[in-house]
């Protein structure tokens, strides 16, 4: 196996995206770092061993990409303040006494869309890219005018086409998302994926980007 042994507690890192080449998670091999708020768990992923996760008081939201993972008992150790844990549809194993969390449906082969109405988010997460749309026929459109901020969560390479972009017989946009953040797994944003969202003022780009197609942010 390919096992984390140790991530310093000194790494000032909110989010830690697991590299594809770890298979397991080794025991106290993530400890005591407060500054981690974000934990990606990748597809490669087999086992968490117990103690994995050990004492990350900042540690609010899980990202789970394997399907058949063994978590051994105690494997987020005084991680008090986890909120919650997102798995796919087909994710079989079980975090003990945390709230795990289903997409809302997908948005490509291997991309799932999540949306928290209370507090007006979209989080895509998963692993590849995201489909292409057409104008308006993007699955989360029912949400338009309660989303506020987008989250694409690492492990997901592309943008794609219209993706948050709506024209209805001049109704246009999304009229209240504010925030875009992308991760850096983000290669491409595609054809008019966030055009005539008037209202958006701020957005983290990818540090790997690559390719912004035409009219990606046409007002």
């Amino acid at each position: 196996d390919n096992k984390l042994i140790t991530y310093l507690m000194s790494k000032e890192d909110e989010i830690l995206s697991l590299p594809e080449s770890i298979t397991t998670i080794g025991s106290y091999s993530i400890n005591g770092n407060n500054h981690l708020k974000t934990l990606v768990l990748r597809e490669s992923l087999t086992t968490i061993q117990q103690n994995g996760t050990i004492d990350c008081s900042e540690l609010r939201t899980i990202y789970c990409y394997s399907l058949k993972l063994t978590i051994e008992e105690d494997v987020f150790e005084e991680c008090d303040n986890i909120e919650n844990i997102f798995v796919l549809p087909n994710f079989t194993g079980e975090f003990q006494d945390y709230n795990m969390t289903y997409p809302n449906g997908t948005c490509g082969e291997n991309a799932y869309y999540y949306f928290n109405e209370d507090k007006g988010i979209l989080i895509i997460y998963g692993e590849g890219k995201m489909m292409n749309y057409s104008n308006g026929e993007n699955p989360w459109r029912e949400y338009r005018n309660e989303m506020k901020k987008i989250e694409v969560i690492e492990g997901i390479t592309t943008i794609g086409s219209y993706s948050f972009n709506y024209n209805d017989n001049g109704d246009y946009g999304y009229p209240n998302l504010e925030t875009v953040y992308l991760s850096n797994t983000i290669k491409e944003i595609h054809l008019s994926a966030f055009s005539h969202d008037f209202k958006l003022s701020e957005v983290k780009l990818s540090n790997n980007l690559e390719i912004i197609s035409d009219n990606a942010f046409e007002y």
